[in-house]
């Protein structure tokens, strides 16, 4: 789904609310639901599209991915369990469909209808603190016992001479493409960027991870394919 506008609105939208939770990635779809499950009335403010990292940029996308690899691998080495090894052709672009019919169908039961059914109020637009107990979301005006903030975080892109002159993909786009490229190289790795390298799949050449402090999870150093710099 496309950024909300500002002030929209699914549910009722009351004045005064027990608890606001700001954001509605991971963080905030457990908090507004464990909030109301308890009693309290709730409002999950959201400036883009309610899922966040894990849904559409993190967890979900990057699991689907690797497990397509997984696949291709399990092929390829089928020798190694007593059956005949093949060499399976990869359709990147049914692979993306697969990763985006992932995200579509975990989106489903984070919806602002499924929220308001279990009797969340959610709105969509940017909120901004307007006193100690009180945000203002597009032309909405609501006030707080309790607030909890969790905006989460974007991605940083390193200050490397010449890579504004290129074409660059962080997190926040790649699993929102259609085909992918054959070579990758991932700069700044984490937890997101080392999944990627390790999920792209084995019948393409793979990722060459370059991390400045040497920070790719030990555990993952050997599933970049000894690419890690």
């Amino acid at each position: 789904p496309a950024a909300a506008r500002g002030g929209r609105r699914v549910g009722r939208m009351a004045a005064a609310y027990d608890l606001l939770v700001l954001g509605a990635g991971s963080a905030g779809l457990i908090a507004a639901p464990f909030a109301r499950a308890v009693g309290a009335r709730v409002l999950l403010v959201e400036k883009e599209r309610i899922g966040g990292d894990c849904t559409w940029t993190g967890c979900v996308p990057s699991k689907a991915f690797i497990h397509t690899a997984g696949i291709v691998q399990c092929l390829r080495q089928a020798a190694a369990f007593g059956a005949a090894s093949v060499a399976p052709t990869v359709d990147a672009s049914s692979v993306m469909d697969r990763v985006h019919a992932a995200i579509e169908r975990v989106y489903a039961f984070e919806t602002a209808d499924e929220l308001a059914r279990q009797g969340i109020d959610v709105a969509f637009g940017p909120a901004r603190f307007v006193g100690r107990d009180a945000i203002t979301i597009g032309d909405s005006r609501a006030t707080g016992r309790r607030f909890i903030v969790c905006t989460g975080a974007e991605p940083l892109v390193p200050p490397i001479s010449g890579l504004a002159d290129i074409e660059l993909l962080t997190y926040y786009h790649v699993f929102a493409l259609q085909t992918v490229a054959r070579r990758w190289l991932i700069l700044v790795s984490g937890t997101n960027r080392s999944a990627f390298a390790r999920s792209l799949p084995p019948t393409w050449p793979g990722a060459r991870v370059c991390e400045r402090a040497m920070r790719v999870p030990a555990g993952r150093r050997r599933a970049t394919s000894g690419a890690h710099r």
